[in-house]
């Protein structure tokens, strides 16, 4: 199997013919639809059913429904590909609309795996797969879909490296409501003494740290670079401005979260 250093792929996935086969070989929840999941069906998802773990697998690929004309790119498959097509489909085989089509583009994967944690945790499967299945079709490298560029590799290696700090507690409540001005998403602890917020394509935002005790240590990351702390002060209780100093997607954590 080709893999990537983002050490992102735990699991092995198989595709099953419907939700009853997969619950009853994984005993867990998951859904097999035809595009990327937005934020809030991801929340419902979880939602729906606290007793298991979720996840949505064959959707995260990147790029995953970009189209190409046909022969103007081209994958050198021993073909015929997954779709009965002799001279194999370089990326998806149908034309979807634009915003269809950027839905897995570099921001759009990057957003995915973040909206999937910051609903409260769900799996997914963000790599890319073997070169025996890419001969076959329809993920291509030469034609741009399929395999992270270096700089998607940058993004999920920062997603990584911010929850491997112990970000993440089972107790942590969905609080969205505490974002303004900017379209995030908070997790908090229950006693409100930890949070961490994502933001999407901002320069600043407003953050509720209404409930918080004492003065808390604030940490910004920009998601689109390598893992990279930046500090904000400390802040107490009450709803706060962050100015990031760029446009960016970005990470806060706030709080002591190695007690």
């Amino acid at each position: 199997m080709d893999r990537d250093d983002t050490d992102l792929k735990p699991y092995v996935y198989q595709v099953y013919m419907n939700q009853q086969d997969y619950e009853q070989q994984y005993n867990h929840s998951s859904r097999i639809w035809d595009d990327p999941a937005g934020y809030d069906e991801i929340r419902n998802d979880v939602d729906s059913d606290n007793s298991k773990p979720h996840l949505y697998e064959e959707r995260h690929t990147y790029n995953r429904f970009k189209y190409v004309e046909a022969g103007s790119c081209r994958e050198p498959g021993d073909g015929p590909d997954q779709y009965g097509m002799s001279d194999g489909y370089a990326c998806w085989p149908v034309k979807l609309s634009g915003a269809e089509q950027a839905r897995l583009n570099e921001d759009g994967s990057r957003r995915l795996i973040w909206r999937e944690q910051m609903a409260g945790g769900m799996g997914g499967f963000f790599g890319h797969f073997s070169v025996r299945f890419n001969s076959f079709g329809p993920f291509s490298r030469n034609c741009g879909c399929g395999y992270h560029p270096e700089s998607l590799k940058r993004s999920f290696r920062c997603f990584r490296d911010f929850w491997a700090k112990e970000r993440f507690m089972f107790e942590m409540v969905v609080d969205t409501g505490r974002v303004r001005n900017g379209m995030g998403y908070c997790l908090r602890t229950k006693d409100c003494e930890n949070f961490v917020f994502f933001v999407e394509n901002a320069g600043r935002v407003e953050i509720n740290l209404g409930g918080m005790a004492g003065s808390q240590q604030i940490i910004a990351v920009d998601a689109r670079n390598e893992y990279s702390e930046i500090s904000k002060g400390k802040a107490s209780a009450g709803r706060r401005t962050i100015d990031f100093g760029a446009t960016s997607d970005w990470a806060v954590a706030v709080g002591d979260f190695g007690k």
